[in-house]
């Protein structure tokens, strides 16, 4: 799943791994993936979306190394950017939900059922948090 670039990043502090994973997306020649938006293409670096993908990418570090308290936070960080984002509500549902603090997946899992009534996995978190939070007959 991992690099030997990123694989030695996750042997090292959160600013190390932040620190090498900018470097490594700066030092990456957009053209190459055939990028229109690259300046070697006549377009536009979309800085935004980067950001986005490193954030993405830190969150998913953080779950790697089970440092799931940090995970949270930066899934909540990108899903309060993007609050539409099922990906994103997905992931702080179940990572909350898998620390106990159902308070938090409670709303995110009711949203999630509300958007898909038929998935199996959000009707499950949802049915954990309200047991959790001794709401059983809803």
């Amino acid at each position: 799943m991992f690099n030997k670039h990123q694989r030695l990043a996750l042997s090292r502090p959160p600013l190390a791994v932040a620190l090498t994973l900018a470097a490594q997306l700066l030092a990456q020649p957009l053209a190459a993936a055939g990028d229109p938006d690259t300046p070697e293409a006549g377009g536009k670096v979309d800085v935004g979306a980067e950001i986005r993908r490193t954030q993405e990418k830190m969150a998913e570090l953080y779950e790697a190394k089970s440092d799931m308290q940090k995970a949270l936070a930066a899934w909540q960080k990108l899903l309060a950017e993007h609050p539409n984002e099922r990906r994103y509500m997905d992931n702080v549902c179940r990572i909350a939900s898998d620390l106990g603090k159902h308070a938090i997946a409670l709303p995110i899992a009711q949203r999630l059922v509300n958007l898909d009534p038929k998935n199996a996995k959000t009707r499950t978190r949802l049915a954990q948090a309200l047991l959790a939070a001794k709401r059983e007959k809803e």
